[in-house]
């Protein structure tokens, strides 16, 4: 929330050349993390993935700092060194594989850590109750249980009043993207000058549908609070003060 404002700016030139939001996104996904932490006069790399239905072109990729124009923000070219590998099909679901393998390693960690988090609650149940004593203990355990039972009543009225809702809130399947890039970005000897918002961006250019949804949806969108674009981040620099927009 800290940096609402901040996406908020590079919103205005991530949707259009005059600063105006478009009302639904288009083009592929771009996943990239939205804060890195780096420290002065030293390397930095992340990476950043774009994926989608259709097949992708590697030249229509680009990075942007967002930075403070005469009328507004702007996109500046940066100077990181970036490296792109356009994945295959067959490669997204070994990598898809990968992750699932990674989760599963995690999972079965957390539930290792799960039973000694069980194992030191017990614990500190017998403590209480020494502490306390077995009277006032007891207690406790039957105001928790009623508690319990309460938020449980209250969890299965929800439930109740979202019936009729169920098939607009069921899940939708994640796609099965069938084409990606990944790109590898490298800042050398990092300075507070790096600091700021910055933005992935898949092509540049937008057809007249667009133009024309975005017209008809102006009015409806305009007090809306802009979306965080695809493919924003920020970038933070140890001991470098931190950035602070205007909102205006």
């Amino acid at each position: 929330m800290k940096y609402l404002v901040v996406f908020a700016l590079v919103a205005l030139v991530a949707a259009r050349p005059d600063g105006g939001d478009r009302p639904k996104p288009k083009g592929p996904a771009i996943f990239v993390r939205p804060v890195h932490r780096a420290a002065q006069n030293e390397s930095y790399e992340f990476k950043f993935g774009i994926a989608g239905m259709k097949e992708l072109n590697e030249t229509e990729v680009s990075l942007w700092k967002v930075v403070k124009g005469e009328d507004g923000p702007e996109l500046a070219e940066t100077d990181f060194s970036v490296e792109l590998k356009s994945l295959t099909e067959e490669e997204i679901k070994e990598i898809m594989e990968e992750k699932k393998e990674q989760m599963k390693d995690i999972m079965e960690r957390f539930q290792d850590k799960k039973e000694d988090i069980q194992e030191w609650i017990e614990e500190k149940k017998e403590a209480i109750r020494e502490r306390i004593g077995e009277e006032k203990y007891e207690a406790l355990k039957e105001w928790i249980e009623e508690k319990k039972e309460e938020i449980k009543d209250w969890v299965e009225d929800k439930k109740g009043d979202r019936e009729g809702d169920d098939e607009d809130r069921r899940p939708k399947p994640h796609p099965q993207f069938k084409h990606a890039i990944v790109g590898r970005v490298t800042v050398s000897e990092v300075s507070c000058e790096d600091q700021g918002p910055y933005l992935v961006r898949y092509g540049s250019g937008r057809d007249d549908k667009e133009e024309r949804e975005e017209r008809e949806g102006q009015d409806g969108e305009s007090k809306r609070r802009p979306r965080k674009p695809r493919g924003a981040f920020l970038i933070l620099v140890k001991g470098c003060l931190r950035p602070e927009p205007r909102e205006d």
